[in-house]
């Protein structure tokens, strides 16, 4: 058990609600009252190890003595965490069938860091621990809040229905307002702008995606194409090869086939995809590791982006993965016609959050 070398996690920041116009509004913990249901967001400049993003990781009780561990949090409010790696995101909702804060009362959230002595705390997807506990003292609004309900992951459907629906729509008529019907550039221009447009969840595993190309779906013949055992061109395929299966990548020790929610060293029998948790899904971190940067052009007088379409810098915990976890090339490979598009892999990641619902499509 060799001393881990990273960098320790930090806390970016700790978000509660207030609500106005009939949606919750987040902002800094503790700069104003927020109502009895809250929910709590935290944003990690790291990716945590998704088996310490829990509610013993932190406690939230009326002000008393101030917290350390979890032997201090004797009067600890139920929160039910949801963790989002791809935006560095851990939500903790109160549960719906407790009571709600007390309106006007004072409460302490404190957040753990992790020893021997006391294991409950945030640590990296590599195992280092929260570099500093952190502790938010905050009120309660004694106006009426939302109704008696919370925040809850989003049921909109991300199966079949893009991240912008309408985009599609609207590139002919933007190109068209900007160069003119039968301007030269109109049509480059309205190519570029689908070919920009976001697709539904079943595009980016599917036949638009993944299943591109013969790569993760049925050859020409009607036989598949199996790289890594991985077939998306279907639902069947997709729950056969991908939800709930080992990612092959990361078959070691014992019992490889048998998926591993909580291994003592993280990403061993790793699901390809998991169901309510985008933070225990291998195919979430290989797409997170072609993530790049935009650092400054170092090539002055050359095109920006680069010729190849990627970035001129890569992000440092995107090196750390490629290191640590992701085994192989990232995906999609590079050059691929299947490349990520914006807000495609947020998408994905909060679809695995609604439990990735494939729903037969609607006639």
């Amino acid at each position: 058990m060799q001393p881990i070398d990273a960098p320790a996690i930090t806390i970016v920041d700790i978000q509660g609600a207030t609500y106005a116009g009939g949606a919750y509004v987040y902002g800094p913990l503790g700069a104003v009252a927020v109502v009895a249901n809250t929910p709590f967001r935290i944003h990690f400049d790291r990716l945590l190890r998704p088996d310490t993003a829990t509610r013993q990781s932190l406690c939230l009780q009326p002000l008393s003595k101030p917290v350390v561990n979890s032997a201090d949090c004797a009067d600890g409010v139920f929160l039910e965490p949801a963790y989002d790696p791809v935006r560095r995101e851990l939500t903790y909702r109160q549960s719906p069938s407790k009571p709600p804060l007390m309106a006007g009362g004072h409460y302490r959230l404190t957040t753990y860091v992790p020893t021997e002595a006391s294991p409950a705390g945030f640590r990296s997807f590599e195992g280092t621990p929260l570099g500093a506990s952190v502790t938010v003292l905050f009120t309660v609004s004694t106006d009426a809040g939302p109704p008696p309900t919370y925040d809850v992951v989003s049921s909109a459907d991300h199966f079949y229905t893009s991240p912008a629906p309408t985009c599609t729509k609207t590139c002919n008529p933007l190109c068209t307002a900007r160069f003119g019907a039968n301007d030269p550039r109109e049509q480059p221009c309205e190519i570029a702008c689908l070919a920009a447009c976001p697709r539904s969840v079943s595009d980016i595993l599917g036949q638009n995606g993944c299943a591109l190309n013969y790569c993760h779906g049925p050859t020409q013949d009607g036989g598949a194409f199996e790289p890594e055992g991985l077939v998306m061109s279907s639902i069947a395929e997709l729950h056969a090869t991908a939800i709930g299966r080992v990612a092959h990548e990361t078959q070691t020790g014992e019992e490889p086939r048998v998926v591993n929610d909580a291994p003592s060293r993280f990403g061993r029998a790793m699901p390809v995809l998991e169901a309510f948790s985008p933070g225990n899904s291998y195919l979430v971190y290989k797409l997170l590791a072609n993530r790049q940067t935009r650092l400054a052009n170092p090539f002055p007088g050359t095109p920006d982006p680069p010729p190849d379409g990627g970035d001129w810098g890569e992000a440092p915990e995107v090196r750390r993965l490629r290191t640590t976890l992701v085994v192989g090339l990232p995906m999609p490979p590079a050059g691929n016609a299947a490349y990520l598009r914006d807000g495609e892999i947020e998408w994905l990641s909060e679809w695995l959050l609604q439990g990735a619902p494939t729903p037969p499509k609607a006639q």
